[in-house]
């Protein structure tokens, strides 16, 4: 239709913006619980730092970590923490390093790395190190650029496996409800039972349709482990998620991922925003079966892990007219369904009036339950991470001939050049290939025209 290629009218646009705008101040200034250093690196740091910090007060201190993110000073620290232990135990200066001590414990710890990168995150690291304490890098030194150069050409040839692209029609769907009769819980190593099979069915399930998701809205998993319900804004043609914590959103004001509505997706696989709506419909009916007074005891927790967030069920008013009413449902005993994390344990694990309503998972923890969730439909796929279907969602769209810089926009990457890992080489081969087959066509085409003119004087 005319209209939908047109788009909404620009005074439904600014609704939206609104709306956005709404739920960006309902999050402004709640820490970002997932996104902090580790306890073991902000204890080094400080460590490190406090002979140079002087009279400057923690404060100061919480203002420079903020400068990175948690899992950039984590990864720093590992890389880095060792350089210290060496210096230690051999009676070396850590801070100011001696360059030719550096480039020697480099060549040591390089010798049975199988690839460049590790070097390049130890002499990086060293640098943020020796920038915070006000001394000159080894790393700018050229017996250590030059070895740099030498470890980048000579061990560059090593490419990291990158995890496997998982296409929409590679989706598993949700297994199919479990017959009345009960059966026993499945059991575990050392003895003890595991989940029932209804739990576990469940646990299966939420992963898959929670996998759609990111699928669609091209998603990293970090993106969704701070997301809630009032994040998502649902349209007449698209799903707004509202990112919080991405590790591109350097000024931590939020980013937007845009999700098609559709009931199927490409290529007749699962459609995000359906499993989407299905994932939150049924584990909302969970909540509601349950006593009020569960319901007040775990509203009261779930307000307290939010103690500054008042919003009501108007965070909710986008939301289909169905998953609004069971939301009302938990509004009137007090539990705010709109501060409810879209994928966490609450969808599976069985519900008491002390449980936690705001856990989530971590990376590892999802991606065990997504490789399970694919070998439960005979579906095992080769070095599948939660990265495979951001990639996968990335090569269905150049295929589809989505321009880079949309790709770009689509990532939300802060430079094209970062998106390009994202797209199969094969693919842009074969862009290219068809590119110069059009162009040694348009070029035989002309010289047949010029051939035929009639050249007069």
């Amino acid at each position: 239709m005319a209209g939908a290629a047109q788009g909404p009218a620009l005074e439904a646009l600014l609704e939206r913006e609104q709306l956005k705008n709404a739920v960006v101040a309902r999050r402004a200034g709640v820490p970002r619980a997932h996104k902090e250093p580790s306890l073991a690196t902000r204890a080094f740091l400080e460590g490190l730092m406090s002979p140079f910090l002087g009279t400057a007060g923690s404060a100061t201190f919480v203002r420079i970590l903020a400068s990175k993110s948690g899992q950039t000073w984590d990864r720093y620290i590992g890389a880095i923490r060792p350089w210290f232990e060496h210096a230690s135990s051999h009676e070396l200066g850590a801070l100011p390093p001696d360059p030719v001590h550096f480039l020697a414990w480099l060549e040591a710890m390089g010798s049975s790395d199988s690839g460049y990168s590790q070097t390049k995150v130890r002499c990086v690291a060293m640098n943020t190190m020796c920038s915070l304490a006000g001394v000159q890098s080894p790393a700018s030194h050229p017996l250590v650029k030059a070895y740099r150069e030498g470890a980048r050409r000579s061990r560059g040839h090593f490419r990291r496996g990158r995890v496997t692209a998982v296409l929409c029609s590679q989706l598993p769907p949700p297994l199919p409800p479990l017959s009345p009769t009960r059966a026993p819980p499945t059991a575990r190593r050392g003895g003890r039972a595991g989940p029932s099979p209804r739990t576990h069915r469940r646990l299966l399930n939420a992963a898959a349709r929670h996998a759609a998701l990111m699928h669609c809205g091209a998603l990293r998993y970090d993106d969704t482990r701070e997301g809630q319900l009032g994040d998502i804004l649902f349209f007449d043609d698209v799903v707004d998620i509202n990112v919080f914590g991405s590790k591109t959103d350097k000024g931590r004001i939020g980013q937007t991922s845009q999700m098609p509505i559709s009931i199927l997706g490409p290529d007749g696989g699962p459609s995000g925003s359906q499993a989407l709506v299905d994932s939150i419909c049924g584990s909302l009916r969970r909540l509601v079966a349950l006593p009020p007074q569960t319901l007040e005891r775990l509203g009261a927790r779930l307000q307290a892990s939010h103690p500054k967030d008042q919003a009501g069920p108007e965070a909710l008013s986008t939301w289909p007219a169905d998953l609004q009413a069971l939301a009302r449902q938990l509004y009137a005993h007090g539990l705010r369904a709109h501060l409810l994390p879209y994928y966490g344990p609450w969808m599976w694990e069985a519900i008491d009036a002390d449980f936690d309503l705001s856990r989530t998972c971590s990376t590892a923890q999802f991606q065990r339950v997504l490789q399970r969730a694919f070998r439960a439909h005979g579906r095992p796929i080769h070095r599948l991470g939660s990265h495979s279907l951001r990639r996968g969602r990335a090569a269905e769209l150049f295929h589809g001939g989505i321009a880079p810089a949309a790709l770009t926009r689509v990532l939300r990457h802060l430079s094209p050049q970062s998106s390009l890992p994202y797209v199969l080489e094969s693919a842009r081969a074969s862009a290219a290939a068809a590119a110069m087959r059009d162009a040694s066509h348009r070029s035989a085409a002309i010289s047949r025209a010029a051939k035929g003119r009639r050249i007069t004087p």
